[in-house]
């Protein structure tokens, strides 16, 4: 099952599903953008 499988499924589950969308590379950017996926408690459906 694809990553992509995997959230539908959840989302149909019930669960609260967020996808993360950066629009910019700077390093900064991408870790912080990190940063907050974990304080968010991000569940990882892989």
């Amino acid at each position: 099952m694809s990553s992509l499988e995997k959230l539908v499924q959840c989302h149909r589950a019930g669960e609260q599903i967020r996808i993360y969308s950066v629009c910019s590379a700077p390093p900064l950017v991408i870790g912080a953008t990190l940063e907050q996926v974990l304080d968010n408690g991000y569940k990882n459906v892989n």
